[in-house]
């Protein structure tokens, strides 16, 4: 791991050659660009290694606009433990809002419902109200599981740090995920510098070209903060090409960290927001996810198993997506 120290002199280099040497060549520009953007990969791959676990509560409040006037709202308080691939989750939900499809039935609002998860890798235990508990594997397409896994880890941020993230993205990971038969090419260029929320930011780009004809490129912005240990406050996703005629938004995150140790910067507060086209194909938000870390939210804690663990109780109604079978727990 590189220290912040050598990351911040790196990138020292850089301003100087672009800043107070506008004399400089394009060759050496462009190799001055290569050099900053090694080095914010390097801190992006730093941002993320430097958290191993945590432990604290989270509250989640999610908006979603289902298709014409029909919306829900809920607010959400998730107990979090996790260390490594281990993850542990005790969730209170609560129906703020629900305005239902004509011919659905509407959920009250204050309704509340709790689940206890359990999560090791792709393995997924869930454990709901009346005893009722489902086993899965997460890596399975259309699996309950999968549906648990990729809501709720995606939501606080622990899953999504390779991607879109909650401030926090391993560019090198993105460019891997993008590394697939759907896209011929994926190339990372620093656009330049511009301020957000008042820090003075680098605005990186990592761009996915489609493999075939009609198929949508998929393009991700960055603004990484180099001062608070290359965070990025905002980014942007877009996909472009393919059925669309321009680039069009597909989802933004926006993120205020805090400094939980000496250089370690993990998200306080963030804002998710997610579009799709509407009929003149200009994007329209669907969906919005508002996160918040309590103040007591404790990273690189010394956790036990015991608070990574669910244990079923004697008589609980097991469901194994995995086997197809069902059981009474001992």
């Amino acid at each position: 791991m590189q220290s912040r120290a050598s990351l911040l002199s790196a990138l020292l280099v850089w301003l100087l050659v672009t800043c107070l040497l506008p004399a400089v060549g394009r060759r050496e520009c462009a190799a001055a660009d290569d050099d900053l953007l090694a080095v914010v990969k390097a801190g992006s791959r730093n941002a993320r290694s430097v958290v191993a676990s945590g432990r604290g509560k989270v509250s989640v409040r999610c908006w979603k606009l289902r298709g014409g006037d029909s919306v829900s709202e809920t607010q959400s308080v998730l107990c979090v433990a996790f260390a490594g691939d281990a993850y542990r989750l005790s969730v209170d939900d609560e129906v703020v809002r629900d305005d239902p499809a004509p011919g659905r039935v509407r959920v009250k609002a204050g309704t509340k419902s709790h689940q206890e998860l359990a999560i090791r890798g792709y393995k997924v235990t869930e454990l709901r109200e009346r005893r009722r508990a489902t086993l899965g594997d997460a890596s399975r397409s259309g699996t309950r599981a999968e549906g648990l896994f990729y809501s709720y880890m995606s939501d606080i941020g622990l899953l999504d740090l390779t991607a879109s993230g909650n401030g926090i993205v391993d560019i090198e990971c993105l460019e891997r995920s993008s590394s697939q038969p759907t896209y011929a090419s994926v190339t990372t260029r620093v656009v330049g510098r511009e301020p957000v929320g008042g820090a003075e930011c680098i605005l990186v780009e990592t761009a996915a070209r489609a493999s075939a004809y009609g198929t949508a490129d998929r393009v991700v912005q960055m603004w990484v903060d180099p001062a608070k240990g290359f965070v990025m406050p905002r980014v942007r996703a877009y996909y472009e090409g393919g059925p669309f005629r321009e680039r069009t938004l597909s989802h933004e995150t926006t993120a205020e960290f805090r400094e939980y140790a000496p250089d370690v910067w993990y998200p306080a507060h963030v804002t998710r927001d997610y579009y799709r086209t509407d009929g003149q194909g200009k994007p329209c938000k669907y969906r919005a996810v508002e996160i918040t870390y309590a103040p007591d939210f404790a990273l690189n804690a010394r956790l036990s198993q015991a608070e990574l663990s669910l244990e079923l109780p004697s008589g609980t109604r097991v469901y194994d997506e995995v086997l197809d079978a069902q059981y009474t727990a001992p």
